[in-house]
């Protein structure tokens, strides 16, 4: 994939820290039924951190891929913000949380309520959501708060709800998905992971969702090689220098940054904050906002 067509569409401002910077990415190896000519399109629904802004909802991310559409966290309000995009919560595939907090994952009950209120029980009558939940802990506490809130007797039936752990969670010949396990949240007593980024792959391309990682920034760089056509990656938890000394020269086409510091967010200095960021990297990155649209 040539990068300009990835980068067509991105204003001006969002790529003048990449001029001119060498994208070191090879070929990528991935699931190849689908069709080369398979894009990924991702819609930033909600990009901020733990709080909300005036511009900022929290997180959530819709993932369009060989005619199915997925959602990456579900941070309120979620359900909302598809319907914004005139998408019916009942038109979702398949729901993956990267870890159990609330910023990740407040919207989730409320989606589950509106798929099941735009017709669920119909649309889904030959078929399921799938929806990935970091732990059979979780999975269980997201049924009794279902319940708590008078939304039936808990996950509605239609989804299947799947408690995941490291390693492939996903995979239907067109897209795989694997879960790399991090230390944002402390782990279990048994060592298993709480919180997770993840790696989309499909059409030979492959792209991470971060999620939240440690303030010591551990990024999956396992997954990097044979090379990244886009890092989805957040940017308040560690401090930058370490996203510069861990990324710079890695084999990576393109960043998008979300769930950013405040500082980034001022309307006055943060481009420019964020300017001086990305000049360190040696691809291209951006900062998204609520709305962005990216094709891969």
């Amino acid at each position: 994939m040539e990068r300009r067509d990835f980068i067509k569409g991105i204003g001006l401002g969002a790529l003048v820290a990449g001029l001119g910077k060498s994208a070191h990415a090879q070929e990528a190896k991935a699931p190849e039924k689908a069709p080369a000519n398979y894009d990924f399109k991702i819609t930033f629904l909600g990009t901020s951190h733990g709080r909300p802004t005036l511009e900022r909802f929290n997180s959530s991310t819709l993932l369009e891929f060989g005619g199915k559409k997925y959602l990456i966290d579900a941070g309120e309000p979620v359900s909302a913000l598809l319907i914004r995009q005139k998408i019916s919560p009942a038109d979702i595939d398949g729901i993956f949380i990267t870890h159990p907090h609330g910023d990740h994952m407040g919207g989730l009950l409320m989606q589950f309520a509106q798929m099941t209120s735009f017709g669920g029980y119909k649309k889904y009558k030959d078929r399921s959501c799938k929806v990935f939940l970091p732990g059979e802990d979780v999975k269980s506490n997201i049924g009794n708060a279902m319940r708590a809130m008078g939304f039936g007797r808990g996950i509605p039936g239609f989804c299947d709800a799947i408690g995941f752990g490291e390693g492939v969670i996903f995979e239907d010949g067109d897209l795989k998905v694997t879960a790399i396990g991090n230390d944002h949240m402390a782990r279990r007593a048994d060592k298993t992971a709480r919180a997770y980024s993840f790696l989309f792959e499909g059409a030979g391309k492959r792209i991470v969702f971060s999620g939240d990682l440690s303030n010591k920034f551990d990024f999956p760089y396992g997954v990097i090689e044979p090379g990244l056509d886009l890092v989805v990656c957040e940017l308040v938890h560690f401090p930058v220098k370490l996203v510069v000394e861990g990324l710079r020269d890695k084999a990576i086409k393109h960043a998008c940054f979300q769930h950013p510091y405040d500082h980034y967010c001022d309307v006055v200095h943060g481009k420019e904050r964020f300017a001086a960021f990305a000049k360190q990297l040696t691809f291209p990155a951006e900062l998204v906002d609520d709305g962005t649209v990216r094709t891969v």
